[in-house]
């Protein structure tokens, strides 16, 4: 039974990681082409961040990913949580795990920091109440995932 739940977490753990490979590699793509109004010189109005809870952002993703991803992915979100954890991914950069759903929850949401706000990360607290303006990521293995967060 230890070793069935170690390849389990050994899978879970290389699926984010692929998560935020590919996740930073999609950003890094839409960065570097110009959208509709660099092009003509227009400026559209930012959309306001869709606000959740972390809880929230957990439920929607576990009752319907597809309607989940449509409300969230490559989206502006300001996520209300508290933090389970502050630890670093494969590259050293800092990840939040938000405190969501019950005692038991493995899929609690994810979030890397945006480049401006890594070193934030050394005064965050277990158990802090935190807002997050973050981008949706869609989700790794039921693990509702954020990028480029900027901690509020």
């Amino acid at each position: 039974m230890k070793k069935i739940l170690k390849w389990v977490a050994i899978a879970f753990v290389l699926l984010i990681i692929l998560a935020l490979i590919f996740g930073s590699d999609k950003q890094q793509e839409t960065t570097t082409s110009p959208t509709a109004t660099e092009t003509t010189g227009e400026s559209a109005p930012a959309a306001p961040p869709v606000e959740v809870t972390a809880n929230d952002l957990l439920k929607a993703y576990k009752d319907n990913e597809i309607a989940a991803n449509n409300k969230f992915k490559d989206k502006s979100i300001l996520v209300s949580a508290t933090l389970k954890s502050i630890g670093a991914d494969f590259s050293d950069k800092p990840l939040l795990t938000l405190q969501a759903g019950g005692e038991f929850e493995f899929n609690e949401p994810q979030a890397t920091l945006a480049e401006s706000d890594e070193t934030k990360a050394a005064s965050l607290s277990k158990g802090q109440k935190i807002k997050l303006l973050c981008i949706g990521n869609s989700e790794v293995a039921g693990t509702p995932m954020l990028k480029d967060c900027v901690i509020q």
